[in-house]
């Protein structure tokens, strides 16, 4: 076990009252209305509590409390997605992690990817030894998110469609064309499978290249109906594009003005 420092009776009761909503991170705004202290009162606390081990320090203004079974020497394994909407927020778990979490993959990842609102001076960071990975978008582009709940928190994912639509558009942040087709064919082979809302969020985030991309695949499964063709070919722009940018895409499929690897066909045989 951990060898927590004692305290007097009013540090142990303000540590009872900040683990009472649970392991969630906090910030010292948050910490003050729940231990109805003053600021400077509340950082003096949050400072002594830390500095004995109770407490453990995200970054400047936030913290978590250390369970009590911590064994000695081990490291503080917080949920990532909690922190995350702790130092993100408003922001969803999206990219690999919600691949992963609706069955789309069966490869593991080593970090969080998370989209948010914020802009952030480093697309990766890490925090509690955990590693996230960050992409800004615009606030109107939060949709297609279901709520989940860990450790008593709410928290926002990219539901099936959207998450396949973010990787259609930024995939050279989340993995190869040989990725992508495996999570493609994961989703069409899945209950979640919805092509008139894979259109629909292509149309929404108004990214000439998501509509290249998605028809392009669509018309390689053979599952471009007339209807579909006719509303994803009106939204092209004449601008060319790559399946993945920083992968070598010699060959262009000329209907959808898009560069595909070499392997890749224009329509499947």
């Amino acid at each position: 076990m951990v060898d927590f420092k004692g305290f007097d009776a009013d540090y142990r009761r303000y540590f009872s009252q900040l683990v009472g909503k649970g392991h969630c991170p906090f910030s010292i705004e948050q910490a003050s209305t729940l231990l109805q202290l003053p600021h400077d009162r509340t950082k003096h606390v949050l400072m002594g509590l830390t500095n004995s081990g109770w407490l453990s320090r995200i970054k400047q203004g936030l913290y978590v409390p250390v369970p009590l079974s911590l064994q000695e020497g081990q490291t503080l394994a917080a949920d990532p997605w909690v922190i995350a909407n702790s130092l993100f927020s408003p922001c969803y778990i999206g990219g690999w992690d919600a691949m992963s979490y609706w069955d789309l993959t069966d490869q593991i990842f080593n970090s969080t990817f998370v989209y948010t609102s914020h802009p952030q001076k480093k697309s990766k960071q890490a925090y509690l030894g955990q590693v996230f990975i960050t992409h800004k978008i615009p606030e109107e582009q939060f949709f297609g998110v279901k709520i989940v709940w860990k450790d008593g928190v709410k928290l926002k994912v990219s539901d099936p469609s959207r998450t396949l639509i973010d990787f259609l558009d930024a995939p050279h942040l989340l993995g190869s064309s040989a990725l992508l087709y495996e999570v493609f064919l994961s989703y069409l082979n899945s209950t979640h499978k919805d092509v008139g809302l894979l259109v629909d969020y292509a149309l929404k985030m108004k990214n000439r290249a998501i509509i290249k991309r998605l028809g392009f695949l669509l018309e390689y499964e053979k599952l471009l109906t007339p209807s579909t063709n006719d509303k994803l070919s009106s939204a092209l722009s004449a601008g060319k594009v790559k399946l993945i940018p920083t992968q070598e895409c010699p060959r262009l499929v000329t209907k959808w003005q898009l560069w595909v690897p070499e392997h890749w066909k224009e329509t499947k045989q």
